[in-house]
């Protein structure tokens, strides 16, 4: 019985070794370049041409004159108010001042409303066929074809470009059609130029489209006749 329990063992070791590769040797003879490549594809930094769907939001800086006028009207209320004792019947004092705080605080209101709302909920997506502009359920969705578009224009005052941002004109290639304004973009003259590069690629990619579809047609005729 041990006999034979030997030469059954010694055959199993026999194939093993001879079509079979043990979990030792597949983990220790797993390729390194491999992993090299893996680990320098994720620490390499993405690349925003490369993305198939691009995406930048409001920048608050356009905000920056409505927060100052709102300041300056604050500051000329509470000397107002300080000063405005002197000039109205004692028992209208309380009525003007309450009014007075009532005007600020639905000004401030409506500033940080439209602060909060902007930063939040617009949107500019660009994919590979069009450009979306989101603002909001207060705005409707703005979906422009890329193919569409003839160029795209900077258009921006000189404190905006001391701060970093614009509004970019989408130029459409009929001549009665409307530009669209998108507001308030970080980086403008960089988001041009990737929209632009969007176009070209949107057109030589409905060309390629074209030329599949006639190709298809005539094989599809060739075939009946």
């Amino acid at each position: 019985m041990s006999e034979n329990l030997t030469s059954v063992a010694g055959t199993i070791s026999e194939q093993s070794q001879a079509g079979l590769r043990s979990p030792e040797k597949v983990i220790i003879g797993s390729p390194v370049g491999a992993t090299g490549a893996k680990e320098e594809r994720q620490t390499r930094p993405p690349d925003k041409s490369e993305s198939s769907v691009l995406c930048v939001g409001y920048d608050a800086k356009h905000l920056l004159p409505g927060f100052v006028l709102g300041v300056a009207l604050t500051l000329a209320a509470i000397a107002a108010s300080v000063k405005v004792r002197s000039f109205i019947p004692a028992w209208l004092a309380p009525l003007a001042i309450s009014l007075l705080w009532a005007g600020l605080a639905a000004l401030w209101t409506y500033l940080l409303f439209r602060w909060a709302y902007r930063v939040l909920f617009w949107r500019v997506e660009v994919t590979e066929r069009e450009l979306v502009y989101r603002r909001g359920w207060l705005w409707p969705r703005c979906n422009v074809p890329l193919t569409g578009l003839a160029r795209v224009e900077v258009r921006q005052s000189w404190w905006q470009g001391l701060l970093g941002f614009g509004h970019l004109a989408l130029i459409p290639e009929s001549p009665g059609a409307e530009a669209t304004l998108l507001l308030a973009l970080t980086e403008p003259h960089t988001w041009a130029e990737l929209i632009t590069k969007r176009i070209q690629q949107a057109r030589e990619a409905g060309v390629q489209e074209s030329h599949l579809r006639v190709g298809v047609a005539q094989g599809t005729a060739s075939l009946i006749t």
